[in-house]
């Protein structure tokens, strides 16, 4: 719900800068033939071909019809959650070799793939952001965990983890369950909602995921973006963010001893 406000404040932000930022409409991708993509490229650009190609990670079929039309061109990736190998091998090695960058996660591909230096975009400024003033001296800690579904987030590893820790609060956002004395679940909340209710003042962010059930997730990102420290399972690209015993701590997936040992460290 939020792709077209983010490609409005994208490209305002480019021309704020200088550069002409030129919209192209593929439709659904799984009805763009590489005849179809290419009809609608040459009516867009008429006047030549553009010096940079904005794109999703998921349009998968699109990376393919670029790669094979337009090897030369260089590619920057919004990187959504459904990055892998295979999706970065649709490009050509030209396509990423000097100006490839991409939002959180796909950094780690690019380097194995094709072997060259990627820059790593994080989404960490939004307008709501608050001072993020954590009290640190406090007793109690505040910890969260934010998914919009259940499937292989392993939720029963925090409600189990809430037992464990009965001088720390746990809130969780995202499906609901019975809350105890230390353990609350505020539903699913909109992205503002999310800072201002949840993030703010929350001392530790948590990733439950199972190995295959992330990307890098934004749960993790935006709290830390006011302050939290991530503790979370080693899943998906996760260190390309978090950094074990430097800006957090990345435990083996499923140790939940071991993040309460982390939390306990604090």
């Amino acid at each position: 719900g939020g792709i077209e406000r983010a490609l409005n404040l994208f490209s305002s932000g480019l021309r704020d800068i200088g550069y002409d930022v030129v919209p192209m409409e593929t439709g659904r991708q799984d009805l763009c033939s590489i005849d179809s993509f290419r009809e609608k490229w040459n009516s867009v650009f008429q006047d030549g071909a553009p010096d940079v190609i904005l794109t999703q990670s998921w349009m998968q079929k699109i990376l393919s019809h670029i790669g094979k039309l337009f090897p030369d061109i260089p590619v920057v990736l919004r990187w959504d959650g459904a990055i892998s190998a295979e999706t970065l091998k649709n490009l050509s090695a030209a396509n990423v070799a000097e100006h490839f960058a991409c939002s959180h996660g796909a950094a780690h591909a690019v380097r194995s793939i094709f072997n060259v230096h990627c820059e790593t975009i994080y989404n960490g400024v939004y307008p709501w952001n608050s001072s993020g003033k954590i009290d640190w001296g406090s007793e109690r800690f505040n910890c969260v965990r934010a998914t919009r579904s259940s499937d292989g987030k392993n939720l029963s590893h925090v409600y189990r983890l809430a037992a464990s820790m009965p001088r720390h609060d746990f809130s969780i956002a995202g499906p609901t369950g019975a809350d105890t004395e230390n353990m609350k679940h505020v539903g699913l909340l909109e992205p503002e909602e999310l800072f201002k209710n949840l993030y703010e003042g929350s001392h530790i962010a948590l990733c439950t995921s199972g190995p295959e059930n992330e990307g890098i997730p934004n749960s993790i990102i935006e709290p830390m973006s006011l302050g939290s420290i991530p503790v979370v399972y080693d899943t998906g690209e996760i260190r390309e963010l978090v950094f074990h015993g430097w800006n957090g701590f990345v435990v083996e997936n499923g140790r939940l001893d071991l993040v309460g040992k982390s939390i306990r460290s604090l």
